[in-house]
């Protein structure tokens, strides 16, 4: 069991979370969980797991955890930013406190960007998301957030760079909808584009 413990490392189950492969990542966080029961990061991304499912007691369950084990910790902020229904000005808060607990943790600036998108503050978001990937490059649930913080900002170009570097990452539906987003997106401006005298295309 130690050996499969040595070779599970935390990279693993984070890529498995950007490709929505819940139960794959739970079934292995189980396990780590159960023989390092004192490791944050562990039960931090079962945390992040259970936000993802719309039924709340699986998230109640390990917010509880968290508060108990880790008290005052950037886990515990954490969980307080995403606890169901909480509200939006409440969970910004929140997470700014996780993240002075945890500078380093991409997580948190990943959903601080979707607090800031959510609040329509575009640029904000923005600036979330490029700190999350500083941190951690591969972080492409990130790109996701750019893409429509770009889509609404109305770079076009940067919106499509984003958009093709996490198709290629990414699996099954969530790829197909991305791809007719792309696609939707420039059809739009070249439509548009064509309605313009050509002295107004390039402005």
């Amino acid at each position: 069991m130690q050996e499969f413990i040595n070779i599970v490392k935390y990279e693993h189950i984070h890529a498995l979370i950007q490709q929505r492969r819940f139960q794959e990542a739970t079934d292995l966080l189980e396990v780590l969980i159960q023989f390092q029961p004192d490791h944050p990061r562990w039960v931090e991304l079962r945390l992040i797991i259970a936000s993802q499912n719309p039924k709340v007691d699986e998230y109640l369950i390990w917010y509880q955890v968290i508060q108990d084990q880790f008290p005052d910790s950037s886990q515990a902020w954490l969980a307080k930013g995403l606890y169901p229904g909480v509200k939006i000005r409440k969970a910004e808060k929140a997470l700014l406190m996780a993240a002075q607990k945890d500078p380093e943790n991409p997580y948190i600036y990943y959903f601080l960007a979707k607090t800031y998108r959510h609040l329509c503050n575009y640029r904000l978001a923005l600036e979330n998301a490029n700190r999350c990937l500083a941190l951690d490059p591969q972080f492409y649930l990130a790109l996701l957030v750019r893409v429509d913080c770009y889509r609404h900002l109305g770079n076009l170009s940067q919106q499509i760079t984003d958009a093709f570097a996490a198709v290629c990452y990414l699996n099954g539906m969530n790829k197909d909808h991305l791809f007719k987003k792309i696609l939707d997106e420039f059809t739009r401006f070249v439509n548009s584009s064509k309605k313009l005298p050509p002295h107004q295309m390039d402005g």
